[in-house]
């Protein structure tokens, strides 16, 4: 049987400013959490840290990360597939068109690892305080 959580019946009443005052509510509710919470979390209680939550531009960026990585590999998978026709063919006027295919997709794989690397340099510059 799980044990039951201690009710929390004793207030800490600390004076802040105004501007504190909302500054806590804005941060907690960035979070995700309530102010007390974020208090709590912030005074580092080992019992009671959390996972932090990433902000919603980190978590777009990650998501955006692993969506271009299923991107490159459509793409490799048709690279792949250009490969194997060209091989097959012997048409010229189809080899000439496959080679274009294929440089408009060296292309498309440059631009698609370029944004990675950008990505990836945001995500390690981010201030997880913002």
């Amino acid at each position: 049987m799980a044990q039951a959580k201690p009710k929390r019946t004793v207030a800490l009443i600390v004076r802040v400013t105004p501007e504190e005052k909302e500054s806590f509510r804005e941060r907690a509710a960035n979070d995700g959490v309530s102010v007390s919470d974020f208090l709590r979390r912030r005074i580092q209680l080992p019992a009671l840290r959390k996972r932090r939550v990433r902000s919603l531009n980190t978590q777009a960026l990650a998501d955006a990360l692993g969506q271009l990585g299923k991107v490159g590999g459509n793409l490799n998978q048709i690279a792949h597939a250009l490969n194997i026709i060209k091989m097959k063919s012997g048409d010229p006027q189809a080899l000439a068109t496959l080679q274009g295919l294929e440089h408009q997709l060296s292309l498309l794989v440059a631009d698609q690892k370029e944004v990675k690397h950008l990505i990836r340099q945001a995500l390690l510059n981010h201030d997880p305080e913002e």
